[in-house]
């Protein structure tokens, strides 16, 4: 996964914005589509990775 903490601005950002999505998909608010996408992209407990 990556870090937020990351030396590298870009992976710095997409792990901010994959937390993001985390936090949606738990609270139930994430799009159908993109929970789908992601779910098949990094598999079935992606909202509960650190």
């Amino acid at each position: 996964m990556p870090d937020v903490g990351a030396e590298d601005a870009s992976e710095a950002r997409l792990a901010s914005w994959l937390r993001t999505q985390q936090a949606a998909e738990r609270h139930g608010t994430l799009c159908g589509v993109r929970g789908l996408s992601l779910r098949e992209l990094i598999g079935p407990g992606w909202a509960f990775m650190r």
